[in-house]
């Protein structure tokens, strides 16, 4: 009996096809799976920079909660009021001379137009000394102060309106509301 070679080379190439499509198959797997993936990395990146930006957030929150906790629980908390060159805007600083922390509220602040923030102040013998920029929530703000880092005696706090959201090293106008500090706080 003669081997029938025909028969043999069709199997093979049956086989060999099975083989090439079922390599195709798994080929297409294999770029699913690593789409997937890169579709997953993604998506936790997305996430664990949110939860990094949160954390921040909540940071922040927390620190200021403790500056306030502190000039509120605080014996000797001094108070000033700050006007307005025309009082239709009321704020009033409140400190704990002992801890250097302090925070401003206000009331009655007119709304700014787009791209100006008001920008908060101290002031000593020598220089103004830039805080932190704010806006305000329907004329209302609150915005707390660590001024440890202080070595001169501050003399007054001023609040500027100005045009850049990260705030200016020196008021580029007058002050919108100022206020000195009596003598001997």
């Amino acid at each position: 009996m003669r081997p029938n070679w025909g028969f043999a080379a069709g199997g093979f190439a049956v086989i060999t096809a099975l083989a090439v499509v079922t390599s195709v198959q798994m080929q297409n797997q294999v770029s699913d799976l690593e789409d997937e993936n890169a579709t997953l990395e993604a998506q936790m990146r997305t996430t664990t920079s949110g939860l990094a930006q949160q954390l921040q957030e909540t940071d922040t929150q927390l620190a200021q909660q403790a500056i306030l906790f502190t000039v509120i629980s605080d014996e000797d908390t001094k108070e000033i009021e700050v006007t307005s060159a025309n009082g239709d805007a009321v704020a009033v600083y409140k400190w704990s001379p002992g801890t250097g922390m302090g925070y401003v509220e206000c009331d009655g602040m007119p709304s700014l137009q787009p791209g100006k923030v008001y920008q908060l102040w101290i002031t000593t013998a020598d220089e103004a000394v830039p805080l932190s920029t704010f806006q305000t929530s329907e004329g209302w703000c609150q915005v707390t102060m660590d001024l440890t880092f202080l070595e001169a005696r501050p003399s007054g706090i001023g609040i500027s309106v100005e045009d850049v959201p990260g705030g200016v090293e020196q008021p580029s106008e007058g002050w919108a509301m100022y206020a000195h500090f009596p003598r001997g706080n």
